[in-house]
């Protein structure tokens, strides 16, 4: 198995389920069942792999999907887990980045590894939902279930917080756990109040404490597998299911953020412009721009589509234009210009967000009136830099790296 990593917080989460009564659950009678399910004796690395069905022949396999973990998992765990330079103890065990395994990151980065970068910490993230694919991927094709990508993101989740154990462990009676006989079932054919008892079990700790965090995170769970049907609709017809931009445009879309074009295409990777930006940051604060207008600027028509949102953008000084009395709305804009905007707007706001010190191998390279302001979209996590270290300020900034940064925006609350 490639999930060697994991043992200790597999372990961790079914001693920590034989420890809870069926009391201690809940009331509703789901989380009893899933209570007894899980009070057997814990289960060892040896008997997970034991447990697990054989695999069918690969002609039964051919029909069934290839899986992997979107950005939607990344920002859950990101979102729950929280993020820690240093290692932390839960339970006698060492974690952290997102609630990575230190000696993972000992493994990968040195032992000298603290404190973690968020660079880091993600590649941690990723390299452990690598595995978590794998395990999944092959317990899905065993057992002959599809899912949809919502569906198995909603699985993913759940796996990276609380282990394999549930896709093994049986009850007492023979039964198996509550998640994995919905799998079974069909998962269509349960109504959301079980589908929610078959996540909501996983909610306490060793003490019995109900968990205020895991709470939410069961409902988020659960909100997005219910979402599965939706998933399979594309919203764009350029931006497809696996790159990486897929739920940030999606989510950008669906926020009201960002909009595509009359022709059902999203063109993720064209150049963001100076007027689509003024409508972005408008569509993100909500502004109400019936009626704006401004005569400012000469090469802006009173007609214009983006006319409303620049008046109300240089109204709450977002934009001010060019010495010669121009706004250049067909221009490009650029990664520090856009930092520099999107700064000046969240500060102006009165936005109080924790930051931390980042730093790019070409900062030398970025405008003197954008360091600061690069430096501070950088600390709060809305820009993450290129894989060489970089930050690139003069590159052109693509719509969907515009839909990632506003989302992340989104997602600081």
């Amino acid at each position: 198995m490639k999930l060697q990593s994991k043992l200790l917080r597999i372990l961790f989460v079914l001693a920590l389920c034989t420890m809870m009564s069926a009391a201690a659950f809940a009331e509703d009678q789901d989380l009893r069942v899933w209570s007894t399910e899980m009070s057997g004796e814990t289960a060892t690395a040896q008997s997970i792999e034991d447990h697990t069905e054989k695999a069918e022949a690969p002609q039964k396999l051919a029909s069934i999907p290839t899986y992997s973990s979107s950005n939607s998992v990344v920002d859950l765990i990101e979102y729950y887990e929280g993020f820690r330079e240093y290692r932390y103890y839960d339970a006698g065990i060492a974690y952290i980045g997102y609630g990575s395994v230190f000696t993972d990151a000992v493994s990968m980065f040195g032992e000298n590894c603290e404190p973690l970068s968020r660079e880091q910490a993600k590649q941690l993230t990723l390299h452990e939902l690598e595995s978590i694919d794998q395990y999944l991927g092959r317990f899905l094709q065993q057992n002959e279930i599809t899912v949809n990508q919502n569906q198995y993101d909603a699985l993913s989740d759940f796996t990276y917080n609380c282990g394999i154990g549930w896709t093994t462990y049986k009850n007492s009676d023979g039964t198996w756990c509550l998640l994995k006989q919905m799998l079974l079932d069909d998962p269509a054919t349960w109504p959301e109040t079980r589908v929610s008892a078959a996540f909501g079990t996983w909610v306490k700790d060793a003490n019995g404490n109900v968990l205020e965090g895991l709470k939410k995170r069961r409902m988020s769970e659960t909100e997005l597998f219910m979402k599965a049907a939706d998933s399979e609709k594309p919203v764009f017809t350029d931006v497809k299911p696996g790159v990486w931009y897929y739920d940030y445009v999606v989510t950008a879309k669906e926020l009201g953020i960002m909009q595509g074009h009359t022709d059902g295409t999203f063109a993720p990777n064209a150049t963001l412009t100076r007027a689509q930006l003024v409508q972005i940051l408008a569509n993100y604060a909500g502004a109400d721009t019936d009626g704006l207008t401004t005569n400012r600027f000469s090469d802006v028509s009173s007609g214009a589509w983006y006319m409303p949102a620049l008046a109300w953008a240089e109204k709450n000084g977002c934009v001010s234009g060019f010495t010669d009395g121009t706004f250049r709305p067909d221009d490009p804009v650029t990664r520090e210009q856009f930092c520099t905007i999107l700064s000046r707007y969240i500060q102006k706001q009165g936005a109080d967000y924790p930051t931390k010190d980042v730093s790019f191998t070409d900062e030398d390279a970025i405008s003197n009136f954008a360091k600061e302001h690069v430096a501070y979209c950088a600390s709060i996590g809305l820009v993450n830099g290129m894989k060489d270290g970089s930050f690139a300020p003069k590159a052109n900034i693509k719509r969907a790296e515009a839909a990632a940064i506003m989302v992340r925006l989104v997602q600081l609350g």
